[in-house]
């Protein structure tokens, strides 16, 4: 069949004789002929592209409806099936496709373009392979139209080889890719064991003319960066990203870099994350904060806080917006360099500015640089404001003997000595509460004060060498800080199973619970004074009945708190239905 210029005027006509017919109830199909808008198989099937194109999918149906019965043209039935589609009629356009079948009219391609497009909505890929082989029976030979539905069918990471199989077909047919078919091959390709074929088809996308999109790109670098555990070649991968950054005609986004520069963040090559953030600058791409803290980070892994603390300063000016990590990373950057006067005003800064960001983690840093400035005491005061009292969390926690647990890992030399002298100074208050009400007599009786529990500090095995503190190590600094408190013979340990801990043993906290007895005994000098006035007897009988009251009252501690590990004991057994 010659084919028929589409002629938007003759288009407006055929749509208005339409619209007549319908308003003035007459045949659509005579007043066409009437007006010789139809005079033979080619206007017949501009006029229905000219309906169809016009939206007027109900008239197509019935001017199709009209001229079933006589010969009927394969782009008729296109037309007829892309109005089908266009009111969601699928099943309709398989049944059309059959009754064409039935007349023995064959399928031009647009027909079965129409069937595959479907199939890739519907991701039959087995079915769009069965609509290929029928095609090559019928000799109807697959456009791009045709392969790129056939493409979408296979949009799988798991389909990779039916992607192989039909691009393989695509070039035996000549079938030149255009930029979907481009883009639904690189995203099959970019998964599978074929990975470094996507590099060669870009190529050949940017030879054929076509300019890369954003998903292109994004294939593209999952092909060569690979995901989680997938092996490539970084380096190699790396060289050829710069490449492709140098080329300007390229727009690259802050999402393609993010997945460059998230790769180098994960294989540790800082340096590459600086020369990613230039190249950035270079064309003026505003990061992403996860972008902005792997920039950061690069720089505190190189030594480099200070291009850290002005290209944080940097990113405010010009609106980056930064979360709690950015601010972070470079107050860590800080104090690991010891630059004790840039943690505390960043610190101060940021609680003035930013009062949400700041939480324990960002704490830790000012609380270190506070102790080297011979703050100590408002540093204790800024760790228990972040930390409470850990013993308190613990004694919540503990039942009978078991020992309070704290965990030092990722603390500093400085911070763990607070820790270790909070600990210490919690745990002699929250001794046994009977000996704390009767520590008055229980020294005058003799007796030894009780109810200190053993403290366990966890730190790294690296700060352990055969269960002794390394120099200069978070351990030395917990036993340098406790002997400093319970005087230089206390029994410390360190140990290195079940974990790595340095311990303070209960008994060895034995003399700071003696020494706040012997300060509520000596604030009473006037009864002191007054058992001194008493003879003898009388003195050795006072002291006997002193020691009485001591034990009773050690005897109702005991049953309290039997009482109190019977009561937690049910309420556990509730909990889990024992």
């Amino acid at each position: 069949m010659p084919a028929l210029e589409f002629d938007p005027e003759r288009a407006e006509g055929i749509v208005a004789a339409v619209k007549e017919a319908k308003k003035q109830q007459l045949g659509a199909l005579d007043l066409l002929r009437e007006r010789n808008l139809i005079t033979d198989e080619a206007s017949t099937v501009q006029a229905f592209r000219a309906l169809r194109l016009a939206g007027l999918h109900e008239e197509v149906m019935t001017l199709f409806a009209k001229m079933e019965d006589t010969t009927v043209s394969p782009e008729i039935y296109a037309e007829q099936m892309a109005s089908l589609d266009s009111l969601g009629l699928t099943q309709d356009i398989f049944e059309l496709m059959d009754s064409m079948r039935k007349k023995n009219v064959t399928p031009n391609v647009s027909c079965y373009n129409r069937i595959m497009r479907i199939h890739a909505q519907n991701r039959a890929t087995r079915s769009a392979f069965q609509l290929l082989d029928d095609m090559q029976e019928n000799a109807v030979k697959p456009d791009v139209h045709t392969y790129d539905f056939a493409l979408g069918s296979c949009n799988s990471r798991k389909k990779w080889e039916n992607i192989i199989t039909l691009l393989d077909a695509m070039q035996v047919d000549g079938v030149q890719l255009n930029s979907s078919c481009y883009r639904t091959v690189m995203h099959g390709l970019s998964y599978s064991q074929y990975h470094e074929r996507c590099y060669d088809l870009y190529v050949q996308m940017r030879e054929n003319g076509i300019s890369p999109e954003e998903h292109h790109l994004c294939d593209l670098l999952r092909a060569l960066f690979g995901e989680e555990g997938q092996p490539r070649d970084k380096e190699k991968a790396m060289q050829t990203f710069q490449s492709l950054v140098e080329d300007t005609s390229v727009k690259f986004s802050e999402v393609h870099f993010d997945i460059a520069i998230s790769m180098c963040e994960k294989e540790g090559r800082w340096r590459e994350i600086l020369s990613l953030a230039t190249a950035m600058g270079g064309r003026g791409i505003i990061p992403h904060s996860m972008t902005c803290n792997a920039v950061l980070k690069a720089c505190v892994q190189l030594g480099k806080w200070e291009v850290a603390l002005k290209l944080l300063v940097s990113m405010e000016r010009d609106g980056t917006e930064l979360d709690r990590i950015a601010y972070l990373t470079v107050l860590t950057a800080c104090e690991r360099a010891r630059k004790w006067d840039e943690v505390l005003k960043l610190y101060a800064d940021i609680e003035e500015r930013f009062p949400s960001f700041v939480n324990p983690d960002m704490r830790l840093p000012t609380i270190a640089a506070l102790c080297e400035v011979g703050r100590e005491d408002e540093a204790i005061a800024l760790y228990r404001e972040s930390f409470g009292s850990a013993l308190a969390r613990q004694q919540s926690r503990r039942r009978g003997n078991d020992p309070i647990v704290l965990d030092a890992r990722r603390l500093s030399r400085q911070v763990a000595g607070i820790m270790m002298r909070c600990a210490l100074e919690d745990s002699a208050k929250s001794a046994d509460a009977t000996a704390a009400r009767a520590a008055k007599p229980m020294a005058l009786a003799g007796f030894t004060p009780t109810g200190l529990k053993d403290i366990f500090i966890a730190v790294n095995a690296a700060d352990l060498e055969d269960d002794q503190p390394l120099s200069n190590s978070t351990a030395e600094a917990l036993l340098s800080v406790a002997r400093e408190m319970l005087g230089a013979d206390a029994e410390l340990e360190c140990q290195q199973t079940p974990f790595p801990a340095v311990k303070v043993p209960g008994l060895s906290l034995q003399p700071m619970l003696v020494q706040q007895v012997q300060q509520v005994c000596c604030k009473n000098t006037c009864h002191s004074n007054l058992l001194r006035t008493f003879p003898g007897k009388v003195l050795r009988v006072f002291q006997l009945a002193i020691a009485l009251v001591a034990i009773a009252l050690r005897l109702e501690a005991i049953t309290i708190r039997n009482k109190e590990e019977r009561k937690d004991s049910k309420v556990q057994s509730n909990r889990f239905g024992t």
